[in-house]
């Protein structure tokens, strides 16, 4: 496996630069753990609903609502400063933690919620694959241990693995640890 350190990217320092308590989160910290390149990153905020999230970012550029089956869940993010807009010209995306809740007996009846009150774990326990369960804190660049204890470990056992992905899973617990 590659080198796990922490890819120190402009758009890490330009989220990092506005304040918030920010989470680069998913497939770019599971790349990066693997040492795998990676051009696309989301970030989680927690402690702020989707009001306050606009608030935070309105001053710093513009900033669309952003949805997913129709429902509202975070933000896309055009920064003003030009070369940070050149970087991500599709936006940055940024979220409150989310939460599931269902609404019905099917695997397709249920409602995402964005809850600025949730913690990073409830978060990781709604990510579509375990392995994607997985945050690096802005501020200290270190992965958020419980999170991926909670998102890819805890559900490792149940699910069918083959040698590969069971080797990756090994390696970023620990590149984690």
């Amino acid at each position: 496996m590659g080198d796990n350190r922490p890819v120190p990217t402009e758009i890490r320092r330009f989220v990092r630069s506005l304040g918030l308590d920010a989470y680069v989160v998913g497939g770019a910290v599971r790349d990066e753990l693997l040492g795998i390149p990676h051009s696309d990153e989301d970030f989680l905020v927690p402690g702020v609903d989707h009001a306050g999230l606009h608030a935070a970012l309105e001053p710093h550029g513009r900033v669309e609502d952003m949805e997913v089956h129709g429902q509202l869940v975070g933000v896309r993010f055009y920064p003003d400063d030009p070369a940070v807009r050149g970087l991500v010209p599709s936006g940055i995306e940024l979220t409150p933690p989310r939460i599931e809740r269902s609404t019905g007996p099917g695997h397709h009846d249920f409602e995402i919620v964005a809850d600025g009150s949730a913690s990073v774990e409830d978060d990781m326990r709604r990510r579509d694959f375990t392995v994607n369960a997985i945050a690096r804190r802005l501020a200290t660049d270190e992965p958020h241990r419980r999170a991926l204890a909670t998102g890819a470990l805890a559900r490792a056992n149940t699910l069918s693995w083959t040698a590969s992905a069971r080797a990756a899973l090994d390696a970023l617990v620990e590149a984690a640890a």
